[in-house]
């Protein structure tokens, strides 16, 4: 198996837009069609430049036997390694906050500074049971979404975990899982204690082509964590209303580093 990088390899061009870099190989058909590691995919990265994603790849037939493959590499090819099945670089994760709006009895009085009973309130006011309102307050939660491709279908998981809340970390297993797949991947979270405080809210999956399942998850945040929430009329939920999943098992075998391809020396 022979993969040589031809001379006229590693043209650059640059601009006030990006940059691109074109690498050429010499090899056999045969090489190329077992998908030989020192050849790039799309969505590899150059060797020790992050930013540059392969984003474009073609073949040049010189024989019967022989091919080149031309390779183009661009600062604008991020999203082109996204979507590759089973790999941790896939992951995607954003975060959206909404506001639920939650029926309570209790309030704070900021005169008095302490906790009332706003039907004990509306009862010594003359109030009427039949005409009391509703007593709303805000409640605003984060969402974080995570997208993970597999190459298998896991309609099982998804429908064991749906419901259940985080035992350990999320976000700092998240965090460091990119880390480890992508040496330049940087954020706060390295240290950010979640236990028990994420609620898998649900997921939607994808088939989005042959042998690829795409799964948006999402998880609703508690600051206080979920088994101390406080649901309508004040109430405490029960300490075993969740069961729990952890992020490790819940994204099993979506979790891959795949090595990414090794240039051969210049022809």
């Amino acid at each position: 198996m022979v993969v040589t990088e031809h001379y006229t390899s590693r043209e650059q061009h640059i601009t006030q837009d990006g940059e691109t870099l074109t690498a050429v190989w010499k090899t056999t058909w045969t090489d190329w069609n077992i998908d030989f590691v020192n050849l790039p995919v799309i969505g590899d990265y150059w060797p020790g430049r992050f930013d540059l994603r392969c984003t474009d790849i073609k073949t040049n037939t010189i024989d019967n036997i022989n091919v080149d493959v031309t390779a183009l590499f661009s600062t604008h090819g991020f999203e082109n390694r996204m979507q590759r099945t089973d790999q941790i670089d896939s992951w995607e994760a954003t975060v959206d906050v909404q506001t639920q709006e939650i029926y309570a009895d209790s309030y704070h009085d900021v005169i008095s500074d302490v906790q009332k009973s706003w039907s004990a309130a509306w009862s010594d006011a003359g109030g009427s049971d039949v005409t009391k309102p509703f007593h709303l307050f805000h409640d605003p939660r984060a969402t974080l979404n995570i997208s993970t491709y597999g190459s298998i279908s896991y309609i099982l998981r998804l429908y064991e975990n749906v419901g259940k809340i985080n035992t350990g970390p999320l976000v700092k297993e998240y965090s460091g899982s990119k880390a480890a797949s992508n040496p330049q991947y940087t954020d706060d979270a390295q240290t950010a204690e979640d236990d028990g405080r994420w609620l898998l809210q649900g997921c939607r999956t994808q088939h989005i082509r042959a042998d690829t399942w795409r799964y948006d998850w999402t998880f609703l945040h508690s600051k206080i964590g979920w088994q101390n929430s406080i649901g309508p009329g004040s109430e405490t939920i029960a300490t075993n209303e969740y069961e729990t999943f952890s992020i490790i098992d819940l994204f099993e075998g979506m979790d891959l580093i795949e090595p990414e391809f090794d240039r051969q020396s210049r022809a």
